[in-house]
Order: C-alpha cells, then structure tokens, then sequence
C-alpha cells in the first residue's frame, strides 16, 4: 500500500450510490462493533470502497459486461433457466473480472435489491460457490429494496413523524418497521410499495441515513429478518470482519 492509503480495499457492485452508501456504512458500523481496536472516527482510514478501480466508489451492474469484455476475458459455464440466472451470470463476471485485477481487492460486495424476484439471492449465492476467488465474497439482498432496511432503523422523533406513522400502520394493517418484507418494490401507485411508504414518513436525506447510522445494530437485526438485513449483517460479522481484523486469511466465497 502506498502511504496514506487505505489497509484494506474491498469492491462494491451496486445499482446506485444509494444502495452503496447503506451497504458500506452498515459494513463499518459493524467492523467498529467487532473489533476492539478500531474506532468509529479511525475506520475510514483502514477501509477504500471502490469499483473495479479506485476511480469510482462502485461497479454498476449494467456496467459489468462492458467491463468484463473490455478486459478480454470469457466466462466458462452454462447458466441454468432458473430464476435469477441473469444476475448469477452477471455477478460471476464481475467475480472474474476483480480476479483478474493485478491487485484483486480483500472482499467484494454485491449489492442487488431482490425486487419481488423469487430467487435473485440465492443466484448471487450460486455465483459466490461457483469459484474459488481471492478475497471474500459478501451478499447484500435487500428485500423487496433498499427502503425496507431504512425503515427498519425508523423511530419517530416527534409528533409529526409520530402521527405519520400511525397513518401508516392503519394503512397497510401491519408495521412496516417490524414486517417490511410485506411491502413491494412493484405498483409505485400501490399502498404497499416500499418507496411510497418510506417517503410518507421520511422526506429528507440525512434523517433518512440517520436510521441505518444511529439506529442501535441489535434493533436493525431484530426488525431485519424478513428483509434480509439481518442475514446481511452476519454476513459482515463472518465474512468481512474476520479481513479486517487479522484473525483469518481470506478464503474461498
């Protein structure tokens, strides 16, 4: 590493600087809650979130097969007519492609809403067994979006957030901190769309980042089960921690 540079780099693949942003700032909540000596203020300086190159902070996945063939390599292997198959093929090119690197980075993230796709997790998972790759290799699912996750860490502050809340759950029948999975990434007109009812009870960018930044990590796990967000914080606690700390070498995804 040159000086000043991060310790560890790790690759992002999103669809957007939303999803990447909540994806790495849980990562580093995490990394601070595991291991003893690092700090919250010190954390950036052990970690760079990049793309394929530190030019960008991710790798967008319809930038993937650009990439892949612009770096000239191939892709062995038939895809199954299962669902997900898309995003599996997609998610093993990326895999290769930051094989490839001169420098491959400690872990990658792969960041894809499921958006009402059956299957769309369990593909990244078949990408992730479908070699022995350098670094690990760790999956963020958020079911059905990205907006489920936030709402998980949502607790009102005041009356008008209070009152919003009420109307919500009177709304849909059921709270959408506690069953998010209920909601939908589908029908942007519908009650239950995930965006629609995120946006009624928060309209602005830094008190929505508060809820994943400030909400204790053991509510997020608790309300997080059927959105995935609880299986994406082991999977920071088992698979990027361990890179991080020094416990472990990186081993096959």
């Amino acid at each position: 590493m040159t000086p000043g540079s991060a310790a560890f780099v790790f690759a992002v693949v999103a669809e957007g600087k939303a999803d990447t942003q909540i994806a790495c700032d849980l990562a580093e909540r995490v990394v601070v809650e595991e291991v003893d000596w690092i700090e919250a203020e010190s954390v950036a300086q052990l970690i760079r979130w990049q793309g394929a190159d530190e030019s960008r902070q991710y790798l967008t996945w319809a930038g993937i097969a650009k990439r892949f063939q612009a770096a000239g390599l191939v892709s062995h292997g038939r895809f199954r007519s299962v669902p997900g198959a898309l995003d599996e093929r997609r998610a093993r090119k990326a895999l290769l492609l930051l094989t490839s690197l001169l420098e491959p980075p400690a872990g990658v993230l792969l960041v894809r809403d499921t958006d009402d796709e059956v299957g769309r997790a369990e593909s990244l998972e078949r990408a992730r067994q479908a070699g022995k790759w350098k670094f690990e290799v760790i999956l963020a699912t958020p079911h059905p979006k990205r907006e489920a996750w936030v709402l998980a860490g949502f607790d009102s502050q005041n009356v008008g957030e209070q009152t919003a809340l009420e109307q919500a759950r009177s709304t849909l029948g059921f709270d959408p901190r506690l069953r998010a999975e209920r909601l939908t990434a589908r029908g942007t007109r519908g009650k239950r769309n995930a965006k629609k009812v995120l946006a009624s009870l928060i309209r602005d960018a830094e008190r929505e980042q508060a809820c994943w930044r400030d909400t204790d990590l053991g509510v997020l796990r608790e309300r997080g089960e059927g959105s995935r967000l609880t299986a994406y914080l082991t999977e920071l606690a088992d698979r990027l921690v361990p890179v991080v700390a020094g416990r472990t070498s990186t081993s096959p995804g």
